[in-house]
């Protein structure tokens, strides 16, 4: 199978590695290539050039394009009408994972999977547990819904929280609002750009950690990061790393695209995530 990852800047990421061990655990051949891809034009080009070779494929699109790949398939101009979206990337306005076979493109967001799959693998269930996820865009409206459908009530923290309430399914308070909200919750996501360059801050200083059980960072791009640290020096005792949240995702969409059967459940992936894990350690 061929497999590519759109998005900019790429030079460090994992995909390739970890879709490369995923797809090796079910001893199944795998072309992957990273491409640069910087804005919505260069997307539908390269989009269009792949779905026009007929040879299945499946695509992983990460920063900055999520939503505007969302809106490029909602958009009939564009030329994608057969494109089948899921219901997961409709709530999120999002999507993360594509996939062309038989001349049917779906696309699906598989963030609120992987982030309920790698934080249950910790704390166990989220039913009844109370979240507060920094952030509003795609990724943390998928993990909101993912965490509502596991029985958690979500609130977000949002920068103009008057101006995305209207947008969203949940609760948005504001930054100044939120270390008030943060002593009753349970898990604290940090699903913001914040993380992505080594010298970015936590979007929450570590007293706002102080009565949380669990803390899950998004962001891998470098290393452990600001709001992982936060997390630590407030003794939080979990705390899910953005490899983790990768990995977990990662394998969702394995399942999404049909080379992992069935869905993403605790029993049947646990042994390669924490597979995957230990080769990205090493």
């Amino acid at each position: 199978m061929r497999g590519y990852l759109f998005g900019y800047p790429i030079s460090h990421s994992l995909s390739p590695f970890v879709y490369g061990a995923l797809f090796a655990d079910k001893n199944i051949s795998l072309d992957y290539s990273s491409l640069e891809i910087k804005n919505i034009n260069e997307a539908r080009k390269a989009l269009h050039e792949l779905i026009d070779e007929g040879e299945r494929f499946f695509l992983n699109v990460t920063s900055p394009l999520k939503e505007a790949m969302f809106d490029l398939l909602c958009d009939s101009q564009n030329g994608f009408k057969k494109a089948v979206i899921e219901e997961n990337a409709i709530q999120a306005g999002g999507v993360n994972v594509l996939s062309f076979k038989d001349g049917i493109l779906s696309a699906c967001n598989t963030d609120g999977a992987g982030a309920a799959f790698a934080l249950e693998r910790k704390i166990g269930s989220l039913s009844g547990k109370k979240a507060l996820i920094c952030g509003t865009g795609p990724c943390a409206r998928s993990i909101a819904n993912a965490f509502a459908e596991k029985g958690a009530s979500v609130a977000f923290v949002s920068i103009n929280p008057e101006q995305t309430q209207s947008k969203l399914r949940f609760l948005s308070v504001g930054y100044k609002d939120a270390y008030r909200k943060a002593q009753s919750v349970d898990i604290i996501v940090n699903a913001t750009v914040l993380g992505m360059n080594k010298d970015d801050e936590s979007p929450l200083l570590p007293e706002a950690f102080v009565n949380a059980k669990a803390a899950l960072e998004a962001v891998y791009a470098s290393g452990t990061t600001a709001f992982e640290k936060a997390a630590q020096s407030a003794k939080v005792d979990a705390v899910v790393s953005g490899v983790e949240m990768l990995v977990a995702q990662a394998i969702a969409a394995c399942h999404a695209i049909g080379a992992y059967e069935g869905v993403l459940d605790m029993e049947n992936d646990t042994n390669v995530f924490d597979e995957v894990l230990d080769k990205i350690n090493r």
